[in-house]
């Protein structure tokens, strides 16, 4: 045995523990390439601002619906914060579009959660009323009598609206 033969099996350690470290980097990489496809597929914010004609129906669509089966029904009190006139605030349609897909996040979505359900009862339910509230307490007087008695949710009022502001949106 040479003086380098020690050197020669560390040499060869050090070569094998570097190839299982780049086995490990190359499993992981697949991990992260999946956990990024599978982010993709989750539920995601809504931008107002950027929708497409048929993005914007569809999401006023399911936030009314939303609106309707469960603000309305589960969360009474927190409902009644909204007038009539809601759906003419862009902050407002902003706050609850944002509260629907947190919702989604919460009960529905690939992540929910007993603590994501907890979490937006407790922090993003009371924080978007608490911000509708205040929005809506400076409303243009006529707004009010324009849906004077009307359920919030009315969707026929708030699709007649849509059209009139929004003809590209209609349809």
């Amino acid at each position: 045995m040479t003086k380098e033969a020690p050197h020669e099996e560390e040499l060869t350690a050090r070569v094998a523990e570097l190839e299982r470290l780049y086995a490990e980097v190359r499993r992981l990489s697949g991990s992260v390439a999946a956990l990024n496809t599978r982010h993709e597929a989750r539920v995601r914010p809504w931008a107002w601002a950027s929708m497409t004609p048929a993005e914007a129906r569809k999401c006023w669509s399911e936030l009314l619906s939303w609106m309707r089966q469960v603000l309305a029904v589960r969360f009474p009190a927190q409902f009644r914060v909204l007038r009539p006139c809601w759906y003419r605030h862009p902050d407002v349609v902003e706050g609850l579009g944002a509260l629907y897909v947190a919702w989604v996040a919460a009960y529905a979505g690939p992540d929910a959660s007993p603590a994501r359900a907890l979490e937006w009862l407790h922090r993003w339910l009371p924080g978007t009323v608490q911000e509708v509230t205040a929005a809506l307490r400076q409303c243009d007087p006529q707004h009010l009598r324009l849906g004077d008695g009307m359920p919030p949710y009315q969707d026929q009022t708030v699709a007649l609206w849509v059209a009139e502001n929004y003809p590209d949106v209609a349809g």
